[in-house]
């Protein structure tokens, strides 16, 4: 998780009780130990709690390479029974998000929200870098749950992999082993870290279109903004993720390394139909406007401080304890040494 500069926060009692005691609600984004602990003390002061559905599981196992469902489902359990069914009101950014949340038992009240695009991105002409290449953009964490390697590889079977050129955005454990998988392609793959976010812009303008193949996706905001810009998708069919609600046809989604490597051909081969693609999906995007996003969440506020006025949630006093067991279990399957703080620290 370090190594993909995602780091787990450590409670401080008095600061969240200053931060939340003179507020009309508590939104929390993740169900580990601070927002556990912050909806105890919500709860002690009668505030109505909203969560977001930002983490999947599988966010945690493919990343250490634990492909358990039995994994799977434990932790679930935990983050429904501990963080989802103890608020009033759960954020889900897609139908798949609430649905796989109602599988595992959510009883909470859920709403679907997309997480909404900013108005920065947008379609602009830019400079291209490589005028004489098909290129294809990735972006995401350099992670297994997010599968680059599967890019790599159905690129290398390409009838036109001497004319295609990889650009790889993100950072993460996998750069390595991505790079030295990228030198058997014709065109070794081109690596972005850290971009701001103008030159972010520019790079979803850039290419012919956008390759994303994660498998644990509860929205997909990089297809997002890459719509937004008019660069078409081409998205993996996968069961564990939300983002194949983008494709507009089947043209638009991949099962295998061999159908991307055939649906990347078509792209190449039919440049007009290309053209027709950007306009579709760049007229699709004005629905997931962080403008839009915004309104509707402004009125699930009100509705659930409205509620909360006529029969508030009791008080369960969980004290957060039940975060510091499950890693102790989560770290003893895998075998993992997880170090625990013996106090309170920022």
């Amino acid at each position: 998780m370090q190594k993909m500069k995602m780091v787990f926060a450590w409670p401080d009692d008095e600061k969240i009780k200053a931060a939340i005691k003179d507020v009309d609600f508590v939104h929390i984004q993740l169900p580990f130990y601070l927002g556990i602990k912050t909806i105890t003390f919500a709860r002690e002061l009668g505030k109505p709690v909203i969560t977001s559905f930002h983490v999947q599981a599988e966010n945690l196992t493919q990343n250490i390479g634990l492909n358990s469902q039995k994994v799977i489902n434990l932790i679930y359990k935990f983050f429904i029974k501990n963080f989802y069914n103890r608020s009033d009101l759960v954020i889900c950014p897609s139908k798949f998000a609430q649905t796989e949340l109602k599988s595992f038992g959510l009883k909470t009240k859920s709403k679907i929200l997309s997480n909404g695009y900013i108005e920065d991105y947008y379609p602009q002409k830019v400079k291209k870098k490589y005028p004489h290449k098909f290129v294809i953009l990735c972006v995401g964490r350099l992670s297994a749950e997010k599968n680059q390697k599967m890019i790599i590889e159905a690129i290398s079977k390409s009838k036109y992999n001497k004319e295609i050129q990889l650009i790889i955005k993100g950072h993460g454990p996998m750069k390595n082993e991505l790079k030295t998988l990228g030198k058997t392609l014709s065109n070794r793959p081109v690596f972005y870290e850290q971009l701001s976010l103008k030159k972010m812009v520019e790079l979803f303008n850039s290419p012919d279109i956008l390759v994303h193949a994660g498998m644990a996706e509860l929205e997909g905001m990089v297809i997002l903004e890459a719509i937004a810009c008019g660069t078409p998708p081409l998205i993996y069919d996968y069961p564990k993720s939300a983002s194949k609600q983008f494709a507009l046809t089947n043209k638009s989604l991949f099962k295998s390394v061999p159908d991307l490597a055939t649906k990347i051909d078509y792209w190449y081969e039919h440049p007009h139909e290309l053209q027709k693609a950007k306009d579709q999906y760049l007229e699709l995007s004005k629905e997931y406007t962080l403008e839009a996003s915004t309104k509707k969440l402004e009125s699930y506020y009100l509705e659930t401080i409205e509620a909360n006025k006529k029969s508030p949630k009791k008080n369960d006093k969980k004290n957060g304890k039940s975060w510091v067991r499950f890693l102790k279990i989560f770290s003893t399957i895998k075998k993992i040494p997880i170090p625990f703080r013996k106090k309170k620290q920022q």
